[in-house]
């Protein structure tokens, strides 16, 4: 989704009808493909030279349930989402974006909550043990893949 519509949704209310206008098609072109909707393709946005009128309305907000409180299972399935996104911006070469991706799995990581059972699993499950072990696994992937980030940047 292209910046200038992202910003205006942070701050949109159920139902209200906004319209962005951009002079630049520069702020339409910064986005990675809209693979599951295909409503943000690159060429559409390429063809406005002038000026692009959107018009928004936003009909309906789904709210994410917080990391923590999720089954471990789910915990693992969440950050191979955020992983999977970071590595798409990476590999598009946007490494401010990916490294933001990466900051945010980080953070859930240094909270604690990843190895936590807010909600009272069974701890002594397969199941159980299983998610806790590949959510420590990919916490190291996640710190390796923010280094090569931070080295590409030249931020050390």
């Amino acid at each position: 989704m292209p910046a200038a519509v992202r910003k205006i949704l942070k701050t949109t209310k159920p139902y209200e009808v906004v319209q962005i206008k951009c002079l630049n098609n520069d702020k339409l072109l910064d986005h990675m493909e809209d693979e599951t909707n295909g409503i943000f393709k690159r060429e559409f946005f390429e063809s406005f030279k002038d000026q692009a009128i959107i018009t928004i309305q936003l009909l309906h907000i789904e709210q994410k349930e917080y990391m923590f409180k999720l089954p471990a299972t789910e915990r693992v399935e969440r950050v191979l989402k955020l992983k999977e996104i970071s590595n798409k911006l990476f590999k598009a070469q946007k490494f401010y974006k990916a490294a933001k991706m990466y900051i945010r799995i980080y953070d859930f990581y240094k909270s604690k909550d990843s190895k936590g059972n807010y909600i009272k699993e069974d701890s002594t499950t397969e199941e159980f043990l299983d998610a806790i072990k590949k959510l420590g696994e990919l916490e190291k992937t996640n710190l390796t893949n923010l280094a090569v980030i931070n080295l590409k940047q030249m931020q050390y």
